[in-house]
């Protein structure tokens, strides 16, 4: 098979709890992480659903995900969004939360109770790195020790004991989020490109996520799977919208794919904006390799 250049990203978590349910136990965190790795290698058991109008630009991201440390800190602060929808706060143990570790060579994942704010719930946010073109100016963290993710600890894992409830409705988490806040992380934009938000404009059929194979979408899916919403009309290549991608706000249940486009602006991103964050390794799972050591046992170096 062929040799594909396989990058690992070491990532560290923060937990930073007030109340118990908030300290996540060990086994929900290597549960989200190993989440992470079958959706950036393909191997998410949802990925046959995408519609067949699409299969053709799923691509595996060859990009996994290791592991280093979890801290846990516990804090006297509630963590609630300020008027971008940051908490910034949670990054700086001088603000009750944990100072990052090596941004530059980590990954750092902040797990926290994010308080709802006055007309929304905040599931997570990342800075995308500086320097993008497909993102508007300042859209990057204001400093490198603030680089990473941040999510709520109801959204971590599969088999997080812990419901999230808006409006007395319960919404089904599974391990999602993050694969969606990494997308962000690593330079990927909302697949409808954010229009109606940045630019007070109704829709954003006249802007973009600067990835050419997500098709042009006029709006997020808002917490739906419907297969049969078409935003907007291009005549060069007319497609419904792809809520199966993670960078869409559909229910999680129908996210299922990263494009090829987006797979290889985050892989150029591992080779630039964020050039010493991944490890890189051949992945050679496809390649026979017979070696026969001998002297067998041997105990020197061979």
């Amino acid at each position: 098979g062929a040799r594909t250049e396989l990058l690992k990203i070491p990532v560290v978590v923060h937990i930073v709890w007030k109340e118990n349910a908030e300290n996540l136990n060990d086994s929900v965190i290597f549960n989200q992480i190993e989440i992470l790795n079958k959706a950036f290698r393909l191997k998410n058991e949802n990925r046959h659903d995408l519609r067949d109008i699409f299969k053709h630009l799923q691509a595996d991201a060859n990009i996994e995900f290791e592991l280093v440390s979890i801290n846990r800190v516990k804090t006297n602060i509630s963590f609630e969004p300020t008027t971008r929808g940051r908490i910034d706060a949670v990054k700086k143990s001088i603000t009750g939360g944990s100072n990052a570790k090596d941004p530059i060579k980590f990954m750092n994942i902040w797990i926290c109770k994010i308080l709802e704010s006055r007309d929304y719930q905040l599931f997570g946010y990342a800075y995308p790195p500086s320097g993008m073109s497909n993102w508007p100016l300042g859209a990057e963290a204001p400093s490198q020790d603030l680089e990473g993710i941040v999510v709520d600890y109801r959204v971590v894992g599969n088999n997080n004991p812990n419901k999230f409830i808006i409006s007395g409705n319960i919404y089904p988490m599974s391990g999602i989020i993050p694969i969606h806040e990494v997308g962000h992380y690593l330079g990927l934009r909302h697949i409808w490109g954010d229009g109606s938000a940045l630019t007070g404009s109704v829709n954003s059929c006249n802007v973009d996520d600067g990835i050419t194979d997500t098709p042009n979408q006029g709006e997020e899916t808002p917490n739906t799977c419907n297969k049969v919403k078409n935003t907007c009309t291009d005549p060069t290549n007319e497609l419904p919208d792809m809520l199966e991608n993670y960078m869409d706000y559909s229910l999680q249940i129908c996210m299922n794919t990263f494009t090829i486009g987006q797979v290889a602006l985050m892989r150029s991103v591992l080779k630039k904006q964020r050039k010493l964050l991944a490890i890189s390794t051949i992945n050679e799972a496809n390649v026979e390799s017979n070696i026969s050591i001998f002297p067998n046992p041997t105990s020197d170096f061979v």
